[in-house]
């Protein structure tokens, strides 16, 4: 309540303003002002508006503002919440990332894995430009002597005759064999060129390859067997059905001799060698039939070589290797994402996470424990070359491990992989602790649907809060907008009192003088 005396007169004026959360007003005074008639012309209205800080009108805009800042504070505690959550399900994300490739090598390393890889052999020939040798499934360690007599062969047979690109043969059918399988090829009036003939002989699947040859006088029509050996021959029974070409059909015509119109160009042969003094013969030089789980290509004829084939100590030491990089690759992911800076006072998200904790303990504990009952006398990880180093990461004494790997006396496949029920070796164990760890039942992919859970029913709060918000806001500009134009109508009034009161005040004056 404000009290403004006009000469003897006194005017009483209350102004409220309506303010408050969620609808709810609350009355506040917004001004009042004693003004005498001495002279001091501060009027009502004027007053009021100073009282508000502004000199017109009400700026509604940033009044309702401010309001809604202090009313979104529960909206964007929630969202804080849901982006912790995320934070959690992302960092999850990334151990499980780890924990999945740690879990991979582990597998390799295990005893019966789909990669063999304490069981592989790789294979190496004395003079790789006499062949090239190639190991899989089934190959026993052991060293052959190879002689290479002769090279496997596939026919080729020409025409003989002088033909020019220009040149028509009859139509008719080409009856064409290689060994055992014979292919009839149509010849017509519109593939009755040497250009002709070689493409529809490719396309008819015949087993055997055609081309044009330029040799410098004249056009030669070449086949190539597609197989090798003496089983492959090529032979060509021409049936002319019309003769109006420029030369006959049955001038392809070949039975396996010489004519005067086809010939030999190179003879079907055989591979001829022996292995470990055996005479062996193959119509391929790829020969996948002789050494168990060995493949070898002959590439030229020798008089000596060796094939020698021996465990992969090479890819043991490879997937060892990927092994202990996975782990440390683990144990720095699970310590990055776990850390608390004491200077700042900060968290990583998986700090105090009991569940990742224990895996960080575990981990660790699996390998720092020894084996028994295993050949060659290697009863930790330690003992092959694989360190554990004071921040729980491991190193590899290359030199110790090639060493343990290359005697036959050491069983580093049981060291890694399972031995028997109960039983189990490194490599396994972790497989085994990870799987309790990893995927969708794992405790791990637990913890993520439950924060993902969690984040659902804060997005349907954020939802339900914004809508009362939307609300609110609205209920604020009306009440603003509302009081604006109260202000804009008492502002009019003031001008008037203003009005008023100086001709008051000349009255007066006139009066007193």
């Amino acid at each position: 309540m404000s009290t403004t005396s006009i000469g003897s007169s006194t005017t009483n004026t209350t102004t409220t303003a309506v303010t408050g959360s969620g609808g709810a007003g609350t009355v506040a005074t917004v001004g009042g002002v004693n003004t005498a008639s001495n002279g001091a012309n501060t009027t009502l209205g004027n007053s009021i508006l100073q009282s508000l800080g502004m000199a017109n009108n009400i700026n509604v805009n940033t009044l309702v503002s401010a309001l809604m800042g202090a009313e979104q504070v529960p909206l964007n505690a929630l969202q804080a919440r849901q982006n912790t959550y995320q934070t959690k399900i992302s960092a999850l994300g990334t151990l499980s990332s780890a924990l999945a490739s740690l879990q991979s090598a582990a597998q390799t390393l295990e005893a019966g894995s789909v990669s063999n890889t304490f069981t592989a052999m790789t294979a190496s020939p004395s003079d790789a430009s006499v062949l090239s040798v190639t190991t899989s499934t089934g190959a026993g360690a052991g060293t052959w002597s190879l002689n290479v007599a002769s090279l496997a062969s596939s026919q080729v047979i020409r025409s003989a005759a002088n033909y020019t690109m220009s040149d028509t043969f009859g139509t008719g059918t080409l009856a064409l064999s290689v060994g055992e399988t014979t292919t009839n090829v149509t010849i017509g009036p519109n593939n009755n060129t040497l250009a002709g003939i070689a493409s529809a002989i490719n396309a008819s699947g015949a087993g055997v390859s055609a081309s044009v040859l330029d040799d410098g006088t004249s056009q030669r029509l070449v086949l190539a067997a597609g197989a090798s050996g003496t089983a492959a021959t090529i032979t060509i029974a021409a049936t002319q059905i019309s003769s109006s070409g420029t030369q006959s059909l049955t001038d392809f015509n070949y039975s396996g001799s010489d004519s005067a119109t086809m010939v030999q160009s190179q003879a079907a042969a055989n591979a001829s060698f022996t292995l470990n003094g055996t005479p062996i013969t193959r119509s391929s030089n790829t020969i996948n039939d002789v050494i168990p789980g060995v493949s070898f290509t002959l590439n030229k004829t020798a008089a000596a070589s060796k094939i020698t084939v021996q465990p992969d100590v090479v890819g043991q030491a490879t997937a060892i290797g990927a092994f202990v990089t996975a782990y440390n690759n683990a144990i720095s992911t699970i310590a990055s994402l776990t850390a608390y800076d004491a200077t700042s006072g900060t968290s990583q998200p998986l700090n105090g996470n009991t569940t990742v904790n224990a895996l960080q303990s575990a981990l660790p504990g699996i390998l720092a424990h020894g084996l028994s009952g295993i050949a060659g006398g290697a009863s930790t990880l330690a003992d092959i070359g694989i360190n554990l180093q004071a921040d729980g990461t491991m190193n590899i004494d290359s030199n110790k491990l090639q060493g343990a790997l290359t005697n036959p006396a050491s069983d580093i496949a049981s060291l890694f992989g399972k031995l028997n029920r109960g039983r189990e070796g490194f490599a396994t164990q972790i497989d085994n602790l990870l799987g309790r760890y990893l995927g969708p039942g794992g405790s791990i992919g637990q913890q993520s649907q439950s924060l993902t859970a969690s984040i659902q029913s804060l997005t349907t709060q954020m939802s339900t809060e914004q809508a009362r918000l939307t609300a609110l806001q609205l209920q604020y500009t009306q009440q603003f907008t509302a009081m604006d134009t109260v202000l804009s109508k008492m502002n009019s009034t003031q001008t008037f009192l203003t009005q008023q009161l100086q001709y008051a005040n000349i009255n007066a004056a006139n009066r007193m003088g």
